[in-house]
């Protein structure tokens, strides 16, 4: 059935139709949402135009429904060489037998799922830490704080962190430092319900793995061989040209930036319209760096960061206090009822 708000049929539009639409949409979002008007995103093959719209400080895309498959496929792959004789080595490190396994261990399953129109946000805030001024964490951080200042001068490095405390950074013009507590108190029930009361939602795995990947159905969201040329955080030093961008860092072709970090998380959680989860929470897009700083090769230590349908085996034994640190979210509004307003 015609449903333009539905990607295969959103994509059939014209630029000045799909505008128009936006600007219906803008209509029935929550107050401080202004549309910025519409733009083109491209990669890995895929590209979407779509509408771009902005609160204070930060920026929201529009991305259209779909049916999608979601999951790891465990048989028809098509890896290159190089990929599969990396896998197959750490494969024989974690003591299984092939790639398939060792893949089939990593992921989640193969399901079906209908994912509604979503506004999502651009990029990521941290769960765990929370931006204060120079007097905040003055206060905070006392004596502490006045080492981590003179350690950033001394050794002209990017950050200081005290763990699980506060966290000093340089601004990326060079001018001045940004300062950060530790949401130490921070529980995920009162978290949810204040982004609830905010006229938001959060994503869950199934709508994260159609965000991150597109629906391809390959192990990478560019294919099922790994890109030896990227430019890696924490890896730099094997980048075919280092002058380049980290390139899991650039939007993808929903115009949605991702940490591609493996010492991050991004938090999902279970609702009724998503997979059947008993976990309160699902992390994604990383392991904490466990499979890296394990000694893993590249591509192993980077599938959490890389894998489309990458679910961490470890999860259910982390513990919330312990993983907020590096847990960053993203704000999503759902868009059905607002749509059905429209089509009234």
């Amino acid at each position: 059935m015609y449903n333009p708000w539905y990607r295969t049929d959103w994509k059939g539009l014209s630029s000045n139709e799909k505008d128009q639409q936006m600007r219906e949409l803008a209509l029935q979002l929550p107050p401080g949402f202004t549309y910025a008007g519409l733009s083109h995103f491209a990669r890995h093959g895929q590209e979407l135009e779509t509408g771009i719209f902005e609160r204070p400080r930060s920026r929201f895309v529009f991305v259209p429904g779909d049916q999608v498959t979601l999951g790891w496929e465990v048989s028809g792959h098509q890896m290159d060489e190089a990929t599969l004789t990396e896998l197959n080595e750490s494969a024989a490190e974690f003591g299984v037998d092939d790639v398939e396994e060792l893949l089939g261990q990593q992921m989640s399953p193969v399901r079906e799922a209908e994912i509604a129109p979503l506004l999502v946000e651009y990029g990521l805030n941290s769960l765990g830490w929370t931006q204060v001024s120079a007097e905040e964490a003055e206060d905070y951080g006392g004596e502490e704080l006045q080492e981590a200042i003179a350690h950033l001068e001394e050794r002209n490095s990017h950050s200081y962190e005290l763990y699980q405390s506060f966290r000093v950074e340089r601004r990326k013009d060079g001018h001045g430092l940004d300062y950060y507590v530790f949401n130490e108190d921070l529980l995920l029930e009162e978290f949810v319900e204040e982004v609830h009361s905010r006229g938001y939602d959060l994503l869950t795995e199934d709508e994260w793995e159609y965000l991150f990947g597109g629906g391809v159905r390959s192990l990478f969201p560019w294919g099922d061989s790994w890109n030896y040329k990227m430019k890696l955080r924490h890896l730099e030093n094997l980048a075919e040209d280092p002058h380049q961008d980290y390139v899991l860092e650039l939007p993808n072709a929903f115009g949605i930036q991702f940490a591609g970090d493996p010492y991050k998380y991004e938090l999902t959680v279970p609702h009724s319209g998503g997979s059947d989860h008993s976990e309160p929470f699902i992390p994604k897009g990383g392991d904490g760096g466990s499979l890296l700083c394990g000694g893993s090769s590249v591509v192993m230590g980077y599938l959490p960061a890389t894998a489309t349908a990458y679910r961490d085996p470890s999860a259910k034994e982390l513990e919330w206090e312990e993983i907020i640190d590096t847990m960053y979210f993203r704000r999503i509004v759902r868009l059905e009822s607002r749509i059905a307003a429209i089509q009234k």
